[in-house]
C-alpha cells in the first residue's frame, strides 16, 4: 500500500484466516509432536485404492511402513501384515464405513478431531486425533483451492482434496526420506446409473473406480474427485519434499498420475 502502510483487517474478517476443523486433542498433540523424524531416513508405502492395486503384488510390502486409507480393510488378507498408520478424512466415507473402521485393526489408527465426538473406539483401538483444516473446500476460510501442505502436523494438517494429501503430510512429519506411492491410478469413471446431487454422488452399481467392486457399491456415497484440484496439491507435495531432500516416487502398475517420477515397485523398494 502507499507510503508502506500496512492493512489492518477488521476484527470480524480475521478470525477467516485462524480457523480450524475442531480443536486439538492434548494427549494426540503431544504424541505427535514425539513422532517427529521417529522414521528419519526409512521409506513409507501410501496405499491408494485405484483398481491397479489388483496387480501389485502387495507381499512386498512386508517390513515397511505403510498408510491404508479409507476402505482399504476390502484388501483383507492381501495385505502381507497390518497397516502401520491409517487415515480417513473425507465424511462421506466416514458416515457409510464406521462400523468397519471401528472393526478394522491397524497398528495406529489417525482421524480428524473433527469425528471425535461421534466415534466409539473399539477396545484396543490405538488413535491419534489430528486437527484438520479444511480450508481448500471453502469453509469460510479465504483459501478455498489454495494448496497448503504443513510442516507442523501437530498443530494442523492441510485438505487437498484427497487423502494422500494428509499422508503425505504426515509421512513427512514423521521423517520419511522416500514415501512410495502404489494403486494410484488418478482417474475416474461416474457411472451413468449413479445419482447425483451437485458434489455427492450415490452408487447404484458396482464401483469400477477402485480395487473392490463394494467400496463405493450400491448404497454408498462419495464426492466428485475432482482431479484438477487434486493434481495442485500433488505438485506441491513434490516441490516440498524435493525443497527438503526427500522424494516421493510413483509406483503405480499404470494409471496416469505423472507428477512423481516412475518406478516399479520392487526397485523402489531396495
Amino acid at each position: 500500500m502507499a507510503g508502506g502502510a500496512v492493512r489492518v483487517l477488521p476484527v470480524s474478517q480475521r478470525w477467516k484466516l485462524v480457523r480450524e476443523e475442531g480443536s486439538l486433542d492434548e494427549e494426540s498433540y503431544e504424541r505427535l509432536r514425539e513422532m517427529r523424524d521417529v522414521h528419519r531416513g526409512e521409506t513409507a508405502v501410501v496405499i491408494g485404492n485405484g483398481p491397479s492395486l489388483n496387480e501389485t503384488d502387495l507381499s512386498l510390502l512386508a517390513g515397511f511402513p505403510t498408510f491404508g486409507v479409507n476402505a482399504i480393510f476390502l484388501a483383507g488378507d492381501r495385505l502381507p501384515e497390518p497397516i502401520w498408520y491409517y487415515v480417513v478424512e473425507d465424511t462421506a466415507v466416514f458416515k457409510d464405513n464406521v462400523d468397519a473402521i471401528r472393526l478394522f485393526k491397524p497398528r495406529t489408527k489417525l482421524l480428524p478431531t473433527l469425528y471425535r465426538d461421534s466415534y466409539v473406539p473399539d477396545p484396543g483401538d490405538d488413535i491419534i486425533w489430528f486437527r484438520m483444516n479444511m480450508g481448500f473446500y471453502g469453509r469460510s476460510t479465504g483459501t478455498l483451492c489454495h494448496p497448503r501442505f504443513s510442516l507442523d502436523a501437530p498443530q494442523r494438517v492441510f485438505c487437498g482434496q484427497s487423502v494422500t494429501i494428509i499422508n503425505l503430510q504426515l509421512a513427512h512429519w514423521f521423517g520419511f526420506q522416500r514415501v512410495v506411492l502404489v494403486g494410484m491410478d488418478f482417474s475416474y469413471t461416474i457411472p451413468e446409473d449413479a445419482d447425483r446431487d451437485g458434489n455427492l454422488i450415490v452408487s447404484n452399481s458396482d464401483d469400477p473406480n477402485h480395487f473392490h467392486p463394494d467400496y463405493f457399491g450400491k448404497g454408498k456415497t462419495w464426492k466428485d474427485p475432482k482431479l484438477d484440484r487434486v493434481l495442485l496439491n500433488y505438485r506441491l507435495a513434490h516441490d516440498v519434499y524435493r525443497a527438503t531432500g526427500r522424494e516421493i516416487v510413483n509406483a503405480t502398475v499404470g494409471g496416469h498420475l505423472d507428477v512423481f517420477p516412475r518406478t516399479d515397485l520392487t526397485t523402489a523398494l531396495r
